[in-house]
């Protein structure tokens, strides 16, 4: 089983969180090799089904591929979002990656998933990270102690 960190569509904080995650210590994985421009902690796609005990980083069309015991689900300002997903496009472009896909597109696909997908979760805004960053490390560090103390 693992613990996954995702949004509702891309550039919602997920890398901030995933590195808070490390910070504090607790099990973060992520594939080192994996070079996706402006993005840091992803997990490649094939690597899920045999990770175990760890915090991953798993884009909502992922979920299923792995065997995630709890999410925190980040969700930003749609906006401010897609604001941020044109930059990054533009990013991307300038290193090869095409995505085909409007910012509004990639959000609504993520958002559908997340809301048909059965998973013990925790939704915070992106914009409250900095306030909840305490309880999504607390929550986070539930099941680990668990194990330790079993």
């Amino acid at each position: 089983m693992i613990y996954a960190v995702t949004g509702a569509g891309p550039r919602t904080g997920t890398s901030w969180t995933m590195g808070k995650l490390l910070e504090a210590e607790l099990p973060v994985h992520w594939t080192e090799h994996l070079n996706v421009v402006g993005a840091k902690y992803d997990t490649w796609y094939d690597e899920l089904p045999n990770l175990d005990n760890v915090i991953a980083k798993v884009w909502p069309n992922h979920l299923q591929k792995a065997n995630v015991g709890r999410m925190v689900v980040l969700r930003r300002n749609v906006t401010t979002q897609v604001k941020s997903i044109k930059q990054q496009m533009k990013r991307e472009r300038s290193n090869g990656f095409i995505i085909n896909d409007t910012p509004k597109q990639l959000i609504d696909r993520a958002k559908w998933i997340l809301d048909n997908i059965k998973i013990e979760r925790m939704e915070v805004r992106t914009e409250d990270l900095d306030d909840r960053i305490n309880e999504i490390i607390e929550w986070f560090s539930e099941p680990f102690e668990q194990v330790r103390s079993g």
